[in-house]
């Protein structure tokens, strides 16, 4: 399964089909697929991006939320961009993205996505592109859970670009988004407010 439905860019590459596959089962059979044991394993194959595999991926997650009545937080929180790694916590899964993906999706921002369902979407959703509604949980889970406690955490979350990606999401089509995007904004701006850290962020960042 790991073998097979790792991040690839082979054309050739089993992976959609077997997401699609997946989506099929869990969507035909919620109460007896959507169990924890049936999550976990996909979390390993997530790779966070608007690719096909990763959309279905997504909306089985948001499935089981829905029959279970239960969030899938802690599983976030473990997320790595590393197949065969697991993170501590939201803000180091945060660390483990790729600077240069996050800022290409601020300057190709999807506003086809929606922050319910697939939207209006093109027939080939890009691999090289985080997915937005993604990026928008991580942070709030990030902020709930594991704000950054030092200014070399301060300074390594800013050049993550997730902070751009987020402003960049409050001029998103989608009301959804813009939504949890100002509710973000304004918690970081709380957390820097009261941060005596942030002084020296600045100093590091310029």
């Amino acid at each position: 399964f790991y073998e097979h439905c790792g991040m690839s860019m082979d054309s050739t590459s089993p992976r959609d089909d077997i997401a699609s596959f997946l989506h099929t089962l869990f969507h035909l059979h919620p109460n007896n697929t959507c169990q924890p044991s049936h999550i976990e394993p996909l979390k390993n194959v997530y790779g966070g991006t608007l690719g096909t595999a990763d959309l279905k991926i997504i909306s089985i997650f948001r499935l089981f939320e829905t029959t279970r009545k239960t969030s899938i937080a802690s599983l976030f929180n473990k997320w790595s961009t590393s197949a065969n790694g697991s993170s501590e916590n939201a803000l180091e899964a945060i660390q483990g993205l790729e600077p240069s993906r996050v800022l290409k999706t601020c300057l190709e921002f999807p506003d086809w996505r929606k922050q319910a369902g697939y939207g209006e979407g093109p027939a080939h959703p890009s691999i090289q592109l985080y997915d937005p509604v993604f990026i928008l949980l991580l942070f709030a889970q990030m902020l709930s859970d594991n704000a950054p406690s030092t200014a070399l955490a301060w300074v390594q979350l800013f050049r993550s670009n997730i902070v751009s990606l987020v402003l960049r999401i409050l001029s998103a089509k989608d009301a959804a988004l813009r939504e949890i995007a100002w509710a973000q904004a304004a918690t970081l701006y709380r957390a820097l407010e009261v941060s005596t850290l942030f002084p020296f962020c600045l100093t590091e960042l310029i």
